[in-house]
């Protein structure tokens, strides 16, 4: 099937405004693929600004997660309980929180030691009862 051609209207011309004639109509497939690379763009720096804020999130409380507490030492805990406090004086003391985040530290080492031993036991006790 072939489609009629209609005839294409002529626009109003001043004489200050350029000439637009047919070569400067743009595709339906050609406005789809510019609006398709402008949401991409978009979506792009989005992600881009998203991953930076997760950045500086983690830079700020990644300290506090149950890996970083037990493989650093006591001082570096320290320093980065200081610039943690120091960030939220209001809501934060820097002598306290250091001895707090320590004491944590300890105590989740221990519940890893505890529930580490306690799959060793189960697996055991598996172990035992198939034979």
């Amino acid at each position: 099937a072939s489609f009629k051609e209609v005839r294409k209207r002529k626009k109003k011309r001043f004489f200050d405004k350029k000439c637009e004639d047919g070569s400067s109509e743009i595709s339906q497939h050609k406005k789809f693929k510019l609006a398709l690379l402008q949401v991409n763009d978009r979506i792009e720096a989005d992600l881009e600004r998203r991953f930076q804020s997760m950045q500086k999130v983690n830079e700020i409380f990644g300290f506090l997660s149950p890996k970083q507490l037990t493989t650093l030492d006591n001082k570096i805990l320290r320093e980065k309980a200081t610039t943690l406090a120091n960030l939220y004086r209001d809501y934060l003391y820097k002598d306290e929180l250091s001895v707090e985040i320590e004491s944590f530290k300890y105590i989740v080492i221990s519940s890893d030691n505890l529930v580490g031993n306690e799959s060793k036991k189960s697996k055991l006790n598996s172990t035992a009862l198939d034979f």
